[in-house]
């Protein structure tokens, strides 16, 4: 079952999750658990809505009915996209000019 292994390499890189989880809101379904993790990975609505076998809107509802079950979660939207952009924008401009590595490095 692909849940199952994505569930064991994902405990190895969060050790504890799924039982952190279960502890917190026991009352979890392992949609909203699979939902929380990956959330957790910050990928996209579009990615994770096709792992998940389910349409963007959709995913839309189910973290919106999430974070109105679990308002204390803390689920984050797509907020994080423009975040992104952002820092991609910063490294794309520090990259044009001229900023390497060793620039850094001024010890």
């Amino acid at each position: 079952d692909d849940w199952l292994a994505f569930k064991k390499l994902f405990e190895k890189v969060w050790p504890g999750f799924f039982i952190n989880l279960q502890n917190q809101y026991g009352e979890l379904t392992p949609a909203e658990q699979r939902l929380i993790a990956l959330n957790k990975l910050a990928i996209s609505s579009k990615e994770m809505a096709n792992m998940l076998g389910i349409s963007v809107d959709s995913l839309r509802k189910s973290r919106y009915r999430l974070r109105k079950k679990y308002p204390e979660m803390g689920l984050m939207g797509d907020w994080w996209l423009t975040e992104i952009d952002t820092w991609m924008t910063r490294i794309i401009a520090a990259y044009n000019n001229g900023y390497t590595d060793d620039a850094a490095n001024t010890d």
